[in-house]
């Protein structure tokens, strides 16, 4: 039952804490075009291929996290659990390492996104 409630948080809320942080990154400095006086302007995502960019790569990302994660089930249940190797401690730690590889794949697919455009 623990393992389901780190699941739960590992691969729902916190993905989708860090898929908004990628959404940020799209253009996080705000457009400077158009403002003829040099200054700054406040319109980081308000152009609508900024939240094409950033739907799509939300999009990858989710896909990402629910390919691993159904890995990490397959790979639980195929190999760790008929030999008993697996405790929760050691499902927790492959959890935290599945999440962070999901993240630096989302974080690089934003990158590659800003810099196509």
């Amino acid at each position: 039952m623990d393992n389901i409630i780190i699941n739960v948080w590992l691969f729902i809320f916190i993905p989708i804490f860090i898929g908004v942080v990628c959404i940020s990154l799209v253009n996080p400095k705000g457009d400077n075009r158009n403002s003829g006086a040099g200054y700054r302007t406040k319109r980081s995502m308000q152009s609508p291929e900024n939240w094409n960019i950033a739907h799509k790569t939300f999009g990858c990302y989710s896909l990402v996290i629910l390919v691993l994660e159904i890995a990490a089930l397959l790979i639980e249940r195929k190999f760790l659990i008929p030999q008993k190797i697996i405790q929760s401690e050691q499902a927790f730690y492959i959890n935290i390492a599945l999440l962070f590889v999901s993240t630096s794949i989302g974080i690089i697919i934003t990158e590659f996104r800003l810099r196509k455009k």
